[in-house]
């Protein structure tokens, strides 16, 4: 028989004296009659250990199957003395075992039991080595083997126990479906037993064995190439594995790129099997709740060892939503396929014009998620979700992405899905979605300053806010009618809808208010003209009269039409108090007017039409003349009524200041009375400003008050009912209703004290008239005195008089050659007697 120089349970092998080795099989074990003849082809090739002869005899007493084969001196390739941690004595092996393997597939068989036991150094200068033991090999079919699972456990490939890959076959027990990439993943791990010394492989055999899943780790010790393929041999994907030419590139100097595939068990019970991120990502949206469990118990984290970089992006979602545990699973699920577009639900390519909806695509996806959250379920996230049926999962994606959607307008804050989605996704198409972006944080940042302005509520803010952002995206802001499907998309739709279901909606808050503000005050796309000041006053009118239409209890509508009323009832119980005062004023003015204003621009008339005859006087006459010193008496009295009428000072105050004033006067007089005359009309026309501002022009601010409430505007029946409707004071102020008791009492004291100025007026003016008795005799003057009669004799007697013209008078001239400064009254006037 020879010497032994192995011996295992399979069978013992002696070494023959002619140097060829003997392998007898114990009697439970037989050689494989379909391989060895394939192996005996391969004869002298150098790739496996030389197949002599095989078959069956008595050997020893009994019949035992045997094998004459090849002798290789070195022994396995464990002996070799000092290969742990020889990079160039494993990679030579690795190379030549390689070779072989390829060998074996080429021959139509695959060999399953690639271990350093297994490969026999022929020579150990050159590492020549060669492969043996077929005992457990199986032929190919068609590039595949349906096989037993026979393995050690350490060097098998991973698909050899995937559960999703064996089958118990009835007669055959259990069955594998193995590729020759299975041997390959048997050289890599060869390699590992060798670097790391297979001892420190088989203390954690079964935990080694399982670790395969998820891909296995290369020590980072491990020098080029021979790292890299022992990578790409561990590749846990048969087909993405390495075989012989990818070694011969990488040996080359070529790139060859190590494909990672994943295969995560996502649930074993429905048989989901993920072996990409995309695949993931879909698992974990089919069922939210199932991939929040296990996105926040790390077992997302741990499928990604293989990807550390996103396995720490992951962890660093989940530490920050721990109290937003349905957006941080949807932030998870964005990263893992940012290809999903808004509803989770349609992965899109880039190219695809479906993925780039930014306008009218997310504003109907909104308006969905509007009627579901503030519709149909009432703003209840719990009630959407526990309620959930096929109609809602055919109108939407998600209870989950609804209820995120809707509560990303709840404030300013933009810590919300909607914003993080729209920034991922503006990132990825280069910044399309900016402008989008921009108006909904505008839309925002209205949701805060609407808040605080303290007369809506909230949910009605967050109804507005998001079908503002809905129309803004230009898509048509919808209500569907809760339990229906019948859309309102305009005003005529809403006014032709059933009444009961209109009035159901508006009573019990059903999203409804947020749809009909955007269709008047709220639409974004309103844009008032220069002369629309109160454009969106008029539209917020209209939008409580739509709600009025069929809920006339609402409480905006409500106290926004009682205010109105209150308004117009001031109005009307002040109008017959207003009324007398009025009457009263109005006659003041009209004594002013008549008796006062008009006298008086006369009397400035004709004083100048005489100065323009007489520019110079001769004073030297009358300087002592007791005319000149009435003058200055009139003057005073003239300005103390002035003053004490005027309100100016008291009486001792008011004569001081008119006696000062008069003594003024004569002064001027005194030394300027050579231009008496324009000084006359200076004072005249000082007259009629100062009294003609005090008793005829001047306004009261009661009088402009009751303007307002006798003729109520926009801001009476308007404006402030529209305050009061949405604020939260519980009395209505109307901004006409100033004019209590006291008022009228005060404006009417303020006509009684102005009746001192209009007598003071007429008084002053009069005593100029007479005072101008004594002017000089003017040719003008007395042809426009006699115009004034002729005017006044034709307006009383309804007759048309002819005009008669006088001959013209020329002014007295004195021996000098100067102008008489004076004539007797009866002779000369401002009206010719």
């Amino acid at each position: 028989m020879g010497k032994i120089i192995s011996s295992g349970s399979e069978g013992t092998i002696y070494l023959q004296p002619d140097g060829k080795a003997l392998k007898v099989y114990n009697p439970q074990y037989h050689y494989n009659s379909k391989v060895l003849p394939l192996v005996q082809k391969l004869n002298g090739k150098g790739f496996l250990t030389d197949l002599y002869d095989f078959g069956t005899k008595e050997i020893e007493g009994r019949m035992s199957d045997f094998e004459l084969m090849q002798f290789c001196p070195g022994g396995p390739a464990y002996n070799i003395k000092n290969i742990k941690g020889n990079a160039d004595t494993i990679l030579k092996i690795a190379l030549y075992t390689a070779a072989a393997l390829d060998a074996c597939h080429k021959a139509g068989f695959i060999h399953k039991d690639v271990k350093p036991a297994n490969i026999l150094i022929l020579d150990e200068k050159t590492m020549a080595c060669r492969l043996c033991d077929f005992g457990i090999a199986d032929l190919l079919n068609d590039g595949e083997s349906i096989t037993p699972p026979h393995r050690t456990k350490i060097y098998t490939a991973p698909e050899m126990y995937d559960p999703e890959n064996v089958r118990v076959i009835p007669g055959l027990g259990d069955r594998c479906r193995l590729t020759p990439a299975a041997d390959f993943y048997s050289l890599g791990m060869t390699i590992l037993s060798l670097w790391l010394g297979e001892s420190a492989l088989l203390t954690q055999e079964e935990e080694q064995a399982f670790k395969k899943k998820d891909g296995f780790e290369v020590p980072k010790n491990m020098p080029e190439p021979l790292r890299t393929i022992t990578q790409g041999l561990l590749v846990t994907e048969p087909d993405d594995r390495w075989g012989l030419q990818e070694i011969k590139d990488k040996m080359a100097g070529k790139d060859v790129k190590i494909v990672k595939r994943m295969k995560i068990v996502y649930s074993s019970e429905k048989k989901k099997v993920a072996h990409s991120l995309e695949e993931l990502a879909a698992f974990m949206v089919e069922d939210l709740n199932l991939a929040k469990r296990y996105v926040y118990t790390d077992k997302v984290s741990e499928w990604l060892n293989p990807l550390p970089e996103l396995q720490a992006q992951i962890k660093e979602i989940v530490k920050a939503t721990q109290k937003k545990q349905d957006f941080g699973c949807l932030q998870v699920i964005h990263t893992l396929n940012p290809m999903y577009d808004l509803g989770l639900f349609l992965p899109k390519q880039a190219g695809d014009p479906d993925y780039a909806m930014y306008d009218k695509g997310i504003g109907e996806m909104l308006n969905k998620a509007y009627y579901l959250y503030h519709t149909k379920y009432d703003c209840s996230a719990s009630d959407m979700i526990r309620e959930w049926d096929e109609d809602d999962a055919k109108l939407f994606p998600s209870p989950i992405v609804a209820d995120l959607i809707a509560e990303s307008f709840e404030d300013a804050d933009y810590d919300d899905y909607l914003s993080w989605f729209l920034d991922e996704k503006n990132k990825r198409l280069n910044g399309s979605l900016t402008q989008q972006i921009d108006f909904y944080r505008r839309m925002k940042a209205d949701v805060d300053r609407s808040k605080k302005n303290g007369y809506k509520d909230d949910v009605y803010i967050e109804e507005v806010v998001m079908m503002r952002t809905i129309a803004g995206f230009n898509a048509q802001p919808t209500y569907r009618i809760a339990g229906t499907n019948t859309l309102l998309k305009s005003i005529d739709d809403y006014n032709k809808a059933p009444s009961g279901k209109m009035q159901d909606a508006l009573r019990n808050d059903l999203g409804i208010r947020g749809w009909l503000a955007v269709m008047f005050q709220e639409n974004p796309h309103v844009k008032p003209g220069k002369r629309e000041e109160h454009k969106y006053d008029v539209l917020l009118e209209q939008f409580l009269q739509a709600i009025g239409k069929y809920d006339s209890n609402n409480r905006e509508y409500k106290r926004f039409i009682n205010a109105q009323q209150e308004a117009k009832d001031v109005t009307a119980n002040a109008k017959g108090q207003i009324r007398k005062v009025y009457t009263n004023s109005t006659v003041q003015k009209v004594f002013a007017a008549v008796l006062a204003f008009f006298p008086a621009v006369i009397l400035l008339i004709s004083i100048v039409l005489n100065a323009l005859d007489n520019p110079v006087l001769n004073m030297e006459a009358v300087k002592n003349n007791w005319v000149f010193y009435g003058i200055g008496i009139v003057f005073t009295l003239a300005v103390y009524f002035v003053f004490f009428a005027g309100g100016g000072g008291g009486c001792i105050l008011s004569l001081i200041i008119g006696v000062v004033a008069s003594a003024i006067i004569v002064v001027l007089l005194k030394f300027l009375g050579e231009y008496l005359l324009w000084i006359y009309a200076a004072v005249v026309f000082a007259v009629i400003i100062l009294f003609s501002v005090k008793a005829l022009f001047k306004k009261s601010p009661f009088a402009l008050k009751a303007k307002s409430i006798m003729n109520p505007g926009f801001a009476e029946l308007t404006l402030a009912p529209l305050d009061f409707a949405f604020s939260k004071e519980r009395d209505f102020e109307p901004i006409n209703a100033g004019l209590d008791p006291d008022t009228i009492n005060t404006w009417k004291t303020d006509v009684k004290d102005r009746w001192k100025t209009v007598i003071t007026f007429i008084l002053v003016v009069w005593a100029l008239i007479a005072c101008s008795m004594l002017l000089p005799k003017s040719s003008r003057m007395n042809h426009f005195n006699r115009r004034m009669q002729h005017s006044a004799a034709t307006l009383f007697t309804n007759d048309s008089i002819p005009f008669e013209e006088d001959e013209e008078l020329q002014p007295e001239l004195q021996g000098d050659g100067t102008t008489a400064p004076f004539v007797k009254p009866k002779e000369r006037g401002i009206i010719r007697q």
